[in-house]
Parts: C-alpha cells; structure tokens; sequence
C-alpha cells in the first residue's frame, strides 16, 4: 500500500474519530489541483447543481462531484456533503494572495484581502486546519439572507497574479 495514501487517510480517520466529521474547520492541501471542495454547507451560498461535474481522483478513491455552491468573496467551490473534508488548495490560494510559513509555529498564514490573515495550524496528525469562527458563520448567512454581500476592494497585501484574482476570500472576524 502507497505510505503517502496511508498516511493521509490515516490522519483524517484519526481526525474524525477524535473530533467527529471535519465539517467545522477547514484544511490547507498542497497537495490539491482543485481550487476549493466543500462539504460544510454553512460555509457556503448559492448551492446548486453545475451545468459541468468533476472528476476527482483523491488517495481515497473517485467521485464525480455535480454541485457547486459559493464561497463568500471567493467564488465558486465544488460542493458535495458527502466528503470527509473542507479544503482550500494550496496552490491556488498562493496565485490569489500571499502565504507565508512561520518555521517557528509551524503555521501558515494566508493574508487575505478582506478581515485580515487567517492562520492554518499543524494539528499532531500533521495537517494544516483553520476553523472558522461563529462570525464567520454569521457573516455567511447574511449573504444568504441578502444583507450585507458585497465583497471589499483587494487590500495592499494582496498578490494579484491574473485577471481571475480579482476575488478575494474571507474567513476571519472582521
């Protein structure tokens, strides 16, 4: 059996068995080609079926994934309640804004352009999480009530890199 496959679903079996489902923090992939998945429909707005599914091939095996739904000020996110897990990739989080490591922490910090950074932390299983807290929740569901929706302009820490970063994400309290 593939070590790095093991010890992925090793960490998240872990990580469920300790905490429950995943679905109230969200993890930092590097290791994702995908943008955005979700499976915390509290995060989101706008869940609806997508005209195109994906593929994905994860270390647990394939899915065909068929919704979408809106992550706040950072658009489109795939969608599916029945995954294990919240993530944002890696990647394309580091074409939108500037990621930096703290060695000391063992920490990663995203600086977004709205609310400030948001910090991932190693948890003991390795992984990099952050877990929103209850504003963020309200901060969404206002979006879903139609109050107070629209996005901010990108701040000075921003890291455009294209025309398609003009979106900007938002997890922290303002």
């Amino acid at each position: 059996e593939d070590v790095t496959r093991y010890n992925l679903m090793n960490s998240v079996s872990l990580l469920q068995k300790r905490s429950g489902l995943l679905k109230d923090v969200i993890i930092l992939d590097t290791g994702s080609t995908i943008p955005a998945t979700f499976m915390n429909d509290a995060f989101l707005t706008d869940i609806r079926p997508s005209e195109r599914h994906m593929n994905m091939t994860t270390n647990a095996g394939s899915k065909i994934l068929k919704q979408k739904g809106n992550l706040r000020s950072f658009g489109e996110v795939w969608y599916d309640e029945t995954q294990a897990i919240n993530l944002l990739g890696f990647a394309e989080l580091q074409d939108r804004y500037k990621i930096d490591y703290d060695y000391n922490r063992d920490e990663f910090t995203v600086h977004f352009a709205e609310g400030g950074p948001i910090v991932f932390e190693r948890c003991t299983e390795g992984l990099y999480l952050f877990k929103p807290s209850d504003k963020f929740i309200q901060w969404v569901a206002s979006t879903k009530t139609g109050n107070d929706g629209e996005s901010k302009p990108r701040s000075a820490q921003s890291k455009p890199r294209s025309a398609r970063d003009e979106k900007s994400i938002n997890f922290v309290d303002e």
